[in-house]
């Protein structure tokens, strides 16, 4: 087994290969520039990336890479699945929040504007047999709700391969198939009341498991603690009975976008729903009460 950490997206990426050979390291060694052109694409922290580069131009129709433009589908997509629950057209939202430079680069503003609902995302113009993009004036979006776990998906198609390997961009874990030995991979689900224990591991042998929880990426403005999961439909930091959410789907991009589906919509709700969906997911309250949904496995 080879791996490799790197932080890049304002997270930390750790990829495994279970291969001990020369291509299995010359693939590890790829990863950090790889994800310096995801950065360099689709960050809005980067003044410079594409993104921000096609926010300054709301109200234009703007040509954008064929990269650019994949992001932008997917999360137009993710946000018709889930009903505008998670749609990219949340930025001005996350700023009035305070969320205004990456968690790597220091701590998050003080809340700023009053509140108000995310622009409905359908008043987005995505062209994708010509890459152009028109936002409407006033709208700019954040891909971060999609881009990690479409990103671990890419890289394990890319590594899978030529061998096993799992990768995990910020608790967005996607594996590409059991291990060389046929085992599964072990995933660690932490317990947020203790980060450095694991509240269960699952045994993953095919598709991802993700995260999303309101108990990182959090600041305080006064006696009142913010947090980056934002509710387009009040425009605030979501106020919720659910302290973390970890969803088990085929794709990681699937699992990242309905764990933040769970946690918004709160545990008796949101678990309903990844039933609906054919999902499996893992609730952990804030009164430390955890629930599943009934097909969840677990080994605790």
């Amino acid at each position: 087994m080879q791996t490799l950490e790197h932080r890049a997206l304002g997270c930390r990426v750790f990829v495994g290969i279970d291969d001990d050979g020369p291509r299995g390291r010359a693939l590890l060694a790829e990863i950090p520039e790889l994800l310096g052109h995801h950065e360099a694409r689709a960050s809005r922290f980067l003044p410079e990336s594409e993104l921000s580069r096609l926010n300054a131009r709301a109200g234009h129709p703007t040509a954008v890479s064929r990269e650019l433009c994949s992001d932008v589908a997917a999360a137009l997509a993710a946000a018709e699945w889930t009903g505008g629950l998670v749609t990219p057209t949340v930025l001005p939202a996350l700023e009035r929040a305070g969320y205004t430079q990456s968690f790597g680069g220091g701590p998050a503003a003080a809340a700023g504007t009053p509140a108000l609902p995310a622009p409905d995302h359908r008043g987005v113009e995505l062209d994708l047999l010509h890459c152009r993009v028109r936002l409407p004036e006033a709208v700019r979006l954040d891909l971060a709700g999609t881009l990690k776990g479409r990103i671990a998906d890419q890289l394990a198609a890319r590594l899978g391969a030529h061998a096993p390997c799992l990768v995990d961009a910020g608790g967005d874990i996607r594996v590409s198939g059991p291990r060389a030995d046929g085992s599964a991979w072990g995933v660690g689900i932490s317990d947020p009341s203790r980060p450095d224990d694991a509240l269960c591991q699952i045994d993953l042998r095919r598709g991802a498991v993700a995260t999303s929880g309101r108990d990182h990426r959090r600041w305080k403005t006064g006696d009142r603690w913010h947090h980056h999961l934002i509710d387009p439909r009040t425009g605030e930091p979501a106020v919720t009975d659910v302290l973390t959410a970890t969803v088990a789907a085929p794709s990681a991009a699937c699992a990242d976008v309905a764990a933040k589906v769970v946690l918004l919509l709160g545990c008796s709700a949101g678990l309903d729903w990844a039933e609906l969906q054919g999902l499996e997911a893992l609730v952990v309250c804030a009164d430390g009460e955890c629930v599943t949904t009934s097909g969840f496995e677990a080994t605790w």
